[in-house]
């Protein structure tokens, strides 16, 4: 699970260089591309359908 700017991603998929992580709200089709063994985006979130919810973040 990955929490950037108020919004949480869950992994959607994993290949041997990276991880694609989705939007929690599964109605929203914002992604990124990560790379975790460096703790880097690959590609920053794409846009999402709904404002961020910022009070249910843990």
């Amino acid at each position: 699970m990955i929490l950037h700017d108020g919004y949480i991603y869950t992994v959607e998929r994993t290949t041997k260089m990276n991880s694609i992580f989705r939007c929690k709200n599964r109605d929203c089709k914002a992604r990124c591309d990560t790379n975790l063994s460096m703790g880097a985006f690959l590609s920053l979130p794409t846009s999402h359908c709904r404002a961020p919810e910022r009070d249910s973040v843990p």
